[in-house]
């Protein structure tokens, strides 16, 4: 889980958002774990802050469907989906979409959404109810560095431009197969 125990920061992670990056700036672990997730690993969660960083969706699609073709450790995903091999618009129309943004091992697609989605539920007879949760601060994707830098400093947190690595850049251009 992406927690920094050190700041008591929980980072939400959202595939595709410079997590690498954020791991490594702060040495900590990095993971696509919904909100849910660490309200039940964390007693003491209510003193952490939280922060996630957000992309715009398009480009956040562009960059997983060309890591899913271009990582070779992906290749399980080319396996059990074979039409991401196909071209973009062709894979969409039969449902690629969908069934990447509910398999579980394929975080990149999942909704930046769903990370904050909390399901509460009432006492029978009434059905579970969905709420979202808002962290303390929310970071943009194209503005990062900047924002990464007034997160640090309403933090508190020492931040050294130097030492946050931009690992994977990402490029808007869709690759074939």
């Amino acid at each position: 889980m992406s927690i920094i125990q050190e700041h008591k920061l929980i980072h939400i992670h959202s595939a595709k958002t410079a997590g690498s990056s954020i791991a490594k700036y702060f040495n900590s672990e990095r993971g696509h774990h919904s909100i849910t997730q660490y309200k039940l690993s964390l007693e003491n969660f209510n003193d952490y802050r939280s922060f996630i960083v957000v992309r715009d969706p398009v480009d956040r699609f562009i960059s997983a469907w060309n890591m899913a073709l271009s990582d070779p450790g992906k290749i399980y995903i080319k396996k059990k989906y074979p039409e991401i091999s196909f071209e973009p618009n062709k894979a969409l129309e039969l449902g690629l979409a969908q069934n990447l943004r509910t398999e579980p091992k394929v975080a990149w697609f999942w909704p930046q959404s769903e990370l904050l989605k909390i399901t509460y539920k009432p006492p029978a007879p009434v059905e579970n109810q969905h709420y979202i949760f808002v962290p303390n601060y929310v970071l943009f994707f194209d503005s990062l560095l900047d924002d990464f830098e007034k997160f640090c400093y309403l933090e508190s947190i020492n931040f050294d431009k130097s030492k946050f690595p931009h690992i994977r850049p990402s490029h808007r251009k869709l690759k074939n197969r």
